[in-house]
């Protein structure tokens, strides 16, 4: 009895290992609040995009000389959406790994659609257009996923215009972090990529 009792203590162990990554960005104010979801991996995710975009906006646009979110927002928004852009020339390694911690959370892993990973039926979903402080992007939102209509490819030309709003409302740069980001990452084989953060 007491070896399975250990062997099972040993299970638990190494599975929680395997999914511990390290937080990077834990120090910066935490600006998601979603009752029931995993609020510290969803600040980390938005985080790192925020970081991945900005890196390499920096390393590639002459006339950005510092890591300068606002110009790498715009960017990268329509391309995004559109899913037009090679990603992973984007994707940092702790991306990547926060990709795989959303994947196994049921954050990414609608089966349901042919256009997107994220289920905008979700909790999570909900929760973050909610709380959008943009009405019109919020009722426009809401108006296709009612009738099951929203796809960020038709949403770019949106997103674009409304983009200098995620510097305010944070829910919505963590909606559009989900729309123009990790749900095209889903889709792509990391297993043999190596990138240096």
């Amino acid at each position: 009895m007491k070896i399975k009792f250990l062997f099972l203590i040993l299970i638990v162990f190494v599975v929680s290992c395997q999914n511990n990554i390290q937080y990077k960005y834990q120090e910066k104010e935490q600006v998601i609040f979603c009752t029931n979801e995993d609020n510290a991996l969803l600040n980390e995710a938005l985080y790192s995009f925020e970081n991945d975009i900005a890196t390499y906006y920096q390393a590639t646009i002459p006339d950005i000389k510092t890591l300068d979110l606002e110009l790498s927002y715009a960017h990268f928004i329509f391309l995004g959406a559109k899913g037009e852009i090679d990603l992973k020339k984007i994707v940092s390694d702790h991306s990547i790994n926060i990709l795989i911690l959303l994947k196994e959370k049921g954050y990414l892993n609608n089966s349901k659609s042919k256009v997107s990973n994220l289920d905008y039926h979700s909790n999570l979903a909900t929760c973050l257009i909610d709380q959008f402080e943009n009405e019109d992007i919020k009722t426009s939102i809401k108006s296709q996923i009612s009738i099951d209509f929203l796809d960020s490819k038709i949403m770019a030309e949106n997103y674009r215009v409304n983009v200098k709003d995620v510097h305010t409302d944070r829910n919505f740069a963590l909606f559009i972090a989900f729309e123009t980001y990790y749900q095209y990452l889903a889709n792509i084989d990391f297993s043999n990529f190596k990138k240096n953060e």
